[in-house]
């Protein structure tokens, strides 16, 4: 049986920042399709317990330009999005059996350093 991750999320009009939580992941393996999916695995703890994740995300979004980097205590996603655009909600409910999915909000500060850009804060359910 499989176990689910903490999953963070937070969107401006043209990315997704999620980052999924998991320390000392081992064999990890993310796929972003451009159909709208998001798929991770991966084995961690003292017993390689495997962890999955399957998201169909709200829209489609841009496999080439997005980023994804696997850390030691978890796994940063800069996904691009096709069109520019706030959603609703981060993925289709529909048929979904992950329990948690925490919303956070993120401020980063502009370039500039003038003012700060808050993200659009991601739904809990």
């Amino acid at each position: 049986m499989s176990h689910h991750p903490g999953v963070k999320w937070a969107e401006t009009t043209d990315k997704i920042f999620l980052t999924v939580v998991l320390a000392d992941s081992k064999e990890t393996k993310v796929n972003l399709l451009p159909e709208v999916v998001f798929d991770f695995s991966a084995k961690a703890g003292p017993e390689n317990h495997v962890y999955e994740l399957k998201l169909e995300l709200q829209n489609k979004v841009n496999v080439e330009e997005s980023k994804i980097n696997i850390g030691l205590r978890s796994i940063f996603c800069i996904i691009e999005k096709i069109e520019p655009e706030t959603w609703d909600k981060l993925i289709l409910r529909k048929g979904h059996t992950m329990s948690r999915l925490i919303g956070r909000l993120y401020c980063l500060q502009s370039r500039d350093r003038t003012r700060n850009v808050c993200i659009r804060n991601g739904c809990c359910f």
